[in-house]
């Protein structure tokens, strides 16, 4: 009984962040286009990122072989960041 509960709280909380994300749109944001609750699984799908994760850049970028962004893109991108959580 307990864990159905719980399992019930979750998928409400996962509906209403996508009820939430289904409304945002910026040119900051990466955009969700669909999202699945089959069974116990949940899966979001978002559109494709041709220049990767930001973490990878900012995190990994040895990893990637990519240049390290300088302080000034670094500023660009939380700005960015920021207009779209605005």
């Amino acid at each position: 009984m307990e864990a159905s509960v719980i399992s019930n709280k979750a998928l409400e909380e996962f509906e209403l962040e996508i009820s939430v994300l289904t409304k945002v749109r910026h040119r900051n944001l990466v955009l969700l286009l669909g999202y699945s609750t089959q069974g116990l699984k949940r899966i979001l799908v978002y559109e494709y990122m041709p220049q990767g994760e930001l973490s990878r850049n900012l995190f990994h970028w040895k990893n990637f072989k990519l240049e390290l962004l300088s302080w000034k893109r670094r500023l660009s991108i939380a700005l960015d960041v920021a207009r779209g959580m605005e």
